[in-house]
C-alpha cells in the first residue's frame, strides 16, 4: 500500500469513529520491508485483529482464501486495501467481506482505479505473467455494493487522482438487523 492510501484509511477510521473491537484485514501481508512502516495494525488502535492473506508473511495471522474463509467472530471492521484489483473474483470477495460484518459494521477498502499502471500484488514492480490485475471503476464498486443485499447507513466513495485510487467506507445495515 502506498502512503496516500494508508493515510486515507487511518484518517477515515478516526474521523468516522469506526469501532475497531474486532478487525479483519484482508490482504494483510506486507510485501516488502519498505511497506512495514505502513502497517495498519500498528497504526489503528484495536481489540482483536486478524490479518488474512493467501500467502504467509509479515502481518499475516491466517493463510486462507477470503472467498472460502470464515472469521471466528463477526468483525466490526473489515479492511481490504490494495487487494481487489488483484482478485479475479473481486466482486465476490467484496460482497463476502461485507457479509462477515456484524450489524452496523464497517468496510473500508482502497484499490486501483482505471488509469493506474499495472503493479504486482506479490512484489515491487510489474505483475507476474500468471498474476491477475484489473483496476476497479467507481460504477463497478457501487454495483457490487448494491448486489450485496444490504443497505448502507453511511457510504463514502472517493477517488484519489494522483495515484488513480478508489476508496470506500461503508457501514452496513442488513435486512432485519438492528444496530449494536
Amino acid at each position: 500500500m502506498h502512503r496516500e492510501a494508508y493515510v486515507w484509511v487511518i484518517e477515515t477510521v478516526s474521523l468516522l469513529r469506526i469501532p475497531t473491537a474486532e478487525v479483519v484485514e484482508v490482504g494483510s501481508r506486507l510485501v516488502t520491508p519498505a511497506q512495514y512502516p505502513l502497517c495498519l495494525r500498528e497504526a489503528i488502535p484495536h481489540g482483536r485483529w486478524i490479518g488474512l492473506d493467501q500467502s504467509p508473511g509479515y502481518n499475516v495471522d491466517v493463510v486462507a482464501d477470503g472467498l472460502t474463509w470464515e472469521p471466528p467472530r463477526r468483525p466490526t471492521l473489515v479492511l481490504c486495501c490494495e487487494v481487489l484489483e488483484h482478485a479475479e473474483r473481486a466482486g465476490d470477495l467484496f460482497k463476502r467481506c461485507l457479509g462477515w460484518l456484524r450489524p452496523q459494521g464497517w468496510m473500508v477498502a482502497t484499490m486501483a482505479a482505471p488509469g493506474r499502471p499495472p503493479h504486482s500484488g506479490r512484489h515491487e514492480g510489474d505483475p507476474d505473467p500468471d498474476e491477475w490485475y484489473r483496476p476497479v471503476s467507481a460504477g463497478e464498486l457501487l454495483g457490487w455494493a448494491t448486489d450485496a443485499g444490504c443497505a448502507f447507513d453511511h457510504l463514502t466513495v472517493e477517488t484519489e487522482p494522483f495515484h488513480r485510487d478508489l476508496y470506500i467506507a461503508a457501514r452496513v445495515r442488513w435486512p432485519g438487523e438492528g444496530g449494536e
